[in-house]
């Protein structure tokens, strides 16, 4: 049976990518409200902003699941691994993803 990741956990294991490699607009950061009042609000005079939160619950049976499908289909973390080229970095970030999808992966069941 498939258990549910909530999406700000995915969200923060994808923030273990963009530290991995900074990319300039990742996809996961337009979620992040300080990124979009730096991007949006400032510069272009945006004022009022609001942000809403919700949860999108992804299925996958274990953190390490999510690791698999994140990194041979989710096409950002795709980039970020061809990027690095370093095996021991693409452990360290795998190792990184994990560890942020552990607290939340005893309350799956």
């Amino acid at each position: 049976m498939a258990k549910h990741v909530p999406i700000s956990s995915a969200s923060h294991a994808n923030t273990a990518s963009s530290n991995a490699l900074p990319l300039p607009y990742l996809p996961m950061q337009w979620g992040t409200p300080e990124v979009i009042q730096k991007r949006l609000g400032v510069d272009r005079n945006v004022k009022n902003i609001h942000f809403e939160r919700r949860s999108i619950n992804k299925p996958v049976l274990s953190p390490n699941h999510y690791w698999k499908m994140a990194s041979t289909k989710g096409g950002t973390l795709i980039q970020v691994i061809q990027k690095i080229k370093e095996p021991q970095k693409v452990e360290d970030l795998k190792k990184d993803i994990l560890q942020t999808l552990a607290p939340i992966s005893t309350t799956m069941y």
